[in-house]
């Protein structure tokens, strides 16, 4: 044909279409080129990528906290209020306090004194108690001896319980039981004081232990008694002023607080108070010292509220640990959680880091063949150029 040899002519060499023809079909099957449908699909299953079909994003567990109220149990309430702090003025307010109770008692001593003198003066009819059956047996301890126990009425000659003369079938047994109890009151203000009730019953017994006591303080027996032994309303006047007084205090400087009387320095800040009125009261002179039975008394509520306060806190710091062993029970399990999801990330990480590697060895081989098929490209085309123009002229 003239077109063949026209190509000849022009010193063309048909091999060139040849090899650029090989090249594009290596290249084409290479990738996998499809243009049936007009258009360039790349199919993945090629063996670049058929080696990370395995790879698989691993599945890590839930550790949102969104949940934590219900995982945990709510913190349980404690009660600031049980245990407020001391203050710079507590002590010296107790100490002060105390001591006045017992100062107070001090000086009621001559005036209580003075009016029980008065009653003893003046019969049951006038307000007094002078000539009733109890005072019978006269001399020191005479309260100690006979019919002053009040736990022991039946010392009592009560059908001649009024004095001898007085028609004693004229007074009930009702107005004798209320002129004796009258009497083992007022009997209270005097110095003596009225028997601690019950002690009639061991009067030997306390007989030998004030002999005792005699001797190793050298003091003599009938103030022992005194001071040991006996109720006095001069000592429980200093108790309720101590108590009143420590009520004020406290009032006055725990405002805001709902629990002003049920509080560890309510009743500590008391019992102090109340102790320093009973060592106050044992410290005085011989003569007006005395152990002050109704302080010790007062000091029994103290004692057990105190006790019931210490109970409430212990339960409340029970439930705080058992809440806090539970809370750090879910922690633990959520701290086991994370490790073990670092774990798999961290394989994760290992194998992505091997991706990461052959990608850029794959980027690499298709950036050397991609600049390959480039050149190839340029000087194919430029051949194809050349052959152009050549045909050109020939034609």
């Amino acid at each position: 044909m003239k077109f063949q040899q026209n190509n000849k002519e022009v010193g063309i060499d048909m091999d060139l279409l040849d090899q650029q023809s090989d090249y594009l079909s290596i290249l084409e099957n290479e990738l996998k080129l499809d243009y049936s449908l007009n258009i360039m699909n790349c199919d993945f299953d090629i063996e670049v990528f058929q080696r990370y079909k395995d790879l698989i994003i691993p599945e890590v567990p839930n550790l949102s906290f969104n949940n934590w109220k219900e995982i945990n149990e709510e913190w349980p309430k404690l009660e600031l209020d049980l245990f407020p702090r001391w203050r710079t003025a507590d002590i010296p307010m107790m100490i002060i306090i105390g001591f006045l109770g017992g100062l107070i008692s001090y000086g009621l001593h001559d005036v209580f004194e003075q009016l029980h003198e008065t009653w003893g003066e003046n019969p049951f009819e006038a307000g007094g108690h002078s000539g009733q059956d109890i005072d019978k047996v006269r001399g020191k301890k005479h309260r100690f001896k006979y019919g002053h126990d009040i736990l022991n009425p039946f010392e009592i000659d009560w059908d001649n319980y009024f004095p001898s003369g007085k028609e004693n079938s004229q007074y009930s047994m009702f107005i004798k039981i209320i002129a004796w109890l009258k009497h083992l009151f007022q009997d209270t203000f005097s110095t003596e004081g009225l028997p601690l009730p019950g002690s009639s019953y061991f009067r030997e017994q306390i007989e030998a232990l004030f002999e005792g006591m005699s001797n190793n303080l050298n003091i003599d027996k009938y103030t022992i008694y005194k001071i040991f032994s006996t109720l006095k309303t001069r000592d429980l006047v200093g108790t309720a002023f101590v108590a009143s007084a420590m009520s004020i205090y406290i009032y006055g400087t725990e405002k805001g607080n709902d629990r002003k009387f049920f509080n560890y320095r309510y009743t500590s800040l008391t019992l102090g108070a109340l102790l320093v009125n009973i060592s106050t009261g044992l410290c005085m002179p011989e003569k007006k010292a005395s152990l002050n039975y109704s302080g010790i008394a007062a000091m029994i509520p103290y004692f057990i509220s105190l006790i019931l306060v210490n109970r409430k806190i212990n339960a409340q710091i029970k439930k705080h640990k058992e809440v806090i062993d539970h809370n750090i029970a879910s922690l633990i399990n959520k701290d086991t959680d994370l490790l073990n999801n670092n774990e798999i990330i961290e394989e994760y990480n290992k194998k992505m880091e091997t991706v990461i590697n052959n990608m850029n060895e794959i980027y690499i081989n298709i950036k050397i063949l991609s600049d390959e098929s480039y050149d190839e490209s340029l000087f194919v085309l430029q051949n194809q150029n050349e052959w152009l123009i050549s045909m050109e002229k020939s034609i």
